[in-house]
């Protein structure tokens, strides 16, 4: 059988399961059937893959975010490396590198 199976993710780890099947009974008087049906059915974003790398990158933000200090310096840093950004630069850039789309001009 080729190609991706949420359902063998569900069936071989059991955080997952065990999630799915809380989303599926309902966490205190709300149930997310159609969210849980999704993930297991068709996982179209491949949700279910990327799980346990997803809880281990929490796990080691969770703990930096513990030491205020360091949290501080990494977003400072963070924050100074990022460079110029501007939305409006990303996105004629996108058109022009990816999508090769030229400006179009509005006339009223």
């Amino acid at each position: 059988r080729l190609g991706y199976h949420p359902q063998d993710i569900y069936n071989s780890n059991p955080r997952v399961k065990r999630i799915i099947d809380t989303l599926n009974s309902g966490i205190g008087e709300y149930k997310f059937e159609e969210l849980a049906s999704n993930l297991y059915n068709i996982d179209t974003y491949k949700v279910l893959l990327d799980f346990d790398s997803y809880s281990y990158a929490h796990k080691i933000l969770d703990r930096l975010y513990k030491n205020k200090y360091e949290w501080a310096r990494m977003s400072l840093l963070n924050t100074a490396r990022s460079g110029f950004f501007s939305s409006d630069r990303s996105i004629k850039e996108y058109a022009d590198r990816i999508w090769n789309l030229s400006p179009v001009k509005h006339t009223k």
